[in-house]
């Protein structure tokens, strides 16, 4: 090892000065030379340190991935700081590259490799072989000293996790009844893609229409948020002749309990009628429902996430515009807080996306020209929640008025119809009804008349 040969180059320089004294000013030049070359040689003996931060998932397509083993399909994480301290106190700090990679260069024999400076949402990935520490103790001219970056709420110990999703099946809520009797929420294997076979977690005569969903892994709940859609009923628990549109449900996976967690007050979340009302069938049969038709969408909640940390629940209030934290360990209300609003009109903003994602909360907020009727208002924003300081920055905007992809081609003129997002509108008169009867049997009424959200 160099070391053993001479402990640093600068030893070399103090010698030079030295006899530098002694000697005359040409003898000074040639020693100078010698010197230069000789420093030079030893510093390529001392080998660099390279290696690679990267971001570690648990799985690669249809398979489960090794942890700290870089895949195909995990990339570099820049910005990372490595720092290396040789046997001689000699050190040098580097930032990863845009593909993670470093180079520690100039350090001599035994050197300690210290990474920092990751997000605080990602942890040092577990090893089998406990060689993933973000300090290692390595020799000059080592390589491949990497480090796994991970967020724990990717983890899967399987390619094929069970999924939890809610079903919107026409009907009542009535208990007995055959659509009260149908599936609301259900649970089965993300590869099973062929078969039904999944498990009934809750019905509708338990829980109602459903669409937000937030899944606390430590205690197994998840927690589903009540949405209005047309044709399909909501429970009326306290029978005071409206639908329990702002409530989140509790269901525990391994027992099967269910409970009321939170509810919202109906001044909060606006009114619609009860199933009986609405002149719901009990069966699952069409029905013509009026009176939902200019609600939904402008009442009820969004979506719903839960922190990383399985502390609170984050929920959209569409009705108030509003981003609410309750407290999951009591269900207690933390705070509310109003969305940003960037419509030309200001009741033309539709809050309703929510994503929990590497330690951030993200908002999707809708400009739908509800008011102004002029696509050119339909614009989709997100913004990022900082919950710390309750601030909110935009991430992205995209502007809706572009011309999408048909929803078909009338078979007479050749002319794609449903190329278009519309603003959106209030009665059931104001719908575009394009029909075609063409070369094919019977009479198509197709709806193109697209309202976006986000």
């Amino acid at each position: 090892m160099v070391s053993e040969i001479i402990n640093y180059p600068y030893s070399i320089w103090l010698l030079y000065l030295l006899i530098f004294m002694e000697k005359g000013e040409k003898m000074q030049k040639i020693i100078l030379r010698v010197l230069t070359i000789l420093t030079i040689g030893l510093n390529f003996l001392f080998g660099d340190i390279t290696g690679n931060v990267f971001r570690d998932f648990p799985i690669d397509g249809n398979i489960t991935s090794d942890y700290a083993v870089q895949q195909d399909n995990e990339p570099g994480i820049e910005g990372i700081t490595v720092k290396g301290i040789d046997e001689n106190g000699n050190e040098v700090t580097v930032s990863t590259s845009s593909d993670g990679s470093y180079i520690l260069t100039g350090l001599n024999g035994y050197v300690r490799v210290e990474f920092s400076g990751w997000p605080s949402y990602l942890e040092e990935s577990p090893d089998e072989n406990r060689l993933n520490s973000s300090i290692r103790f390595v020799n000059d001219g080592d390589t491949n000293i990497n480090l796994a970056l991970h967020n724990p709420d990717d983890f899967s110990s399987t390619a094929n996790p069970e999924i939890i999703t809610p079903v919107m099946i026409n009907g009542a809520t009535e208990v007995g009844s055959q659509s009260g009797s149908e599936r609301a929420l259900v649970l089965w294997n993300y590869q099973d893609t062929t078969d039904l076979n999944y498990t009934v977690l809750a019905t509708k005569q338990e829980v109602g229409n459903l669409w937000g969903i937030a899944y606390n892994k430590l205690t197994k709940n998840v927690y589903a948020g009540a949405i209005l859609k047309r044709h399909t009923g909501l429970l009326d628990s306290d029978d005071d002749g409206y639908g329990d549109i702002g409530v989140i449900y509790r269901i525990n996976v391994k027992t099967g309990e269910k409970s009321l967690f939170y509810r919202f007050p109906n001044d909060d979340v606006g009114l619609v009628e009860n199933d009986e009302n609405r002149n719901l069938p009990n069966d699952t049969g069409p029905s013509a429902d009026p009176y939902s038709f200019s609600k939904v969408g402008n009442i009820g909640l969004g979506d719903i996430e839960i922190s990383s940390d399985s502390k609170t629940l984050y929920v959209v209030n569409i009705y108030n515009k509003k981003l609410y934290s309750i407290n999951i360990e009591d269900a207690n209300l933390i705070n509310s807080i109003l969305l940003p609003n960037e419509c030309s009109e200001q009741n033309d903003s539709r809050p309703f996306a929510l994503k929990y994602n590497d330690g951030s909360l993200y908002v999707g907020v809708t400009c739908v020209a509800y008011e102004s009727k002029q696509r050119d208002d339909l614009v989709s924003h997100i913004y990022r929640f900082s919950p710390d300081n309750e601030t909110f920055e935009k991430v992205i905007s995209v502007d809706l008025n572009y011309t999408k992809g048909r929803v078909y081609q009338e078979y007479t003129t050749g002319k794609n119809v449903g190329t278009e997002f519309n603003p959106w509108i209030e009665t059931w008169g104001d719908l575009y009804i394009a029909k075609s009867t063409g070369g094919d049997p019977g009479l198509y009424s197709l709806f193109t008349s697209f309202k976006p959200f986000t």
